[in-house]
């Protein structure tokens, strides 16, 4: 998120529960001035409106876990924000679940995915129009070298390899 004028605060700790095995709690704050809400109205012409000052705090649950050729990382969030007099900002989905899955097939060649589920939000600063959630899958491969001891990584991925229509962040589809 882009805004200028905010100011962030982010507490957290890093809890080993085993060999590989990680909890990463956290709880961030942000309070923001001018803070950008678009939305779309029923033509679903995409709108832009100013805040005049917005707060918002996210808890997270992050759970990692790394062997020598795998790992997973999953995080669990919810966030919660004003911004005026609204009760909710639109395009803000309360609930997200982040799951990035890696596995190295060779010591150079690595392929991953990441899943994110977005749960439901409203897109009109009325919140009369409720999103569905989606969920987005991106995919990636990588390639590992070294050219004059210099290491180097060649890559391919695509993003939202399952075409799911949604907004993103900034209300734009």
């Amino acid at each position: 998120l882009n805004t200028q004028n905010s100011a962030v605060f982010s507490l957290g700790s890093r809890v080993g529960l085993f060999d590989g095995f990680t909890l990463v709690p956290g709880l961030g704050i942000r309070s923001v001035k001018y803070y950008p809400l678009f939305y779309s109205d029923s033509s679903n012409v995409s709108r832009l409106a100013y805040s005049g000052k917005a707060s918002i705090t996210t808890f997270s649950l992050a759970a990692i876990y790394r062997l020598k050729s795998f790992s997973s990382d999953l995080t669990l969030s919810y966030r919660s924000g004003t911004a005026d007099s609204l009760s909710s900002i639109p395009n803000l989905a309360p609930f997200d679940i982040n799951l990035a899955l890696k596995y190295r097939v060779t010591p150079q060649f690595t392929a991953g995915a990441r899943f994110l589920f977005l749960s439901s939000r409203y897109s009109d600063l009325s919140l009369a129009n409720k999103l569905t959630s989606v969920g987005l899958l991106n995919v990636r491969i990588s390639y590992a070298f070294k050219i004059a001891e210099l290491p180097l990584e060649a890559f391919a991925g695509g993003d939202n390899v399952l075409n799911q229509r949604y907004f993103i962040w900034q209300g734009c589809e």
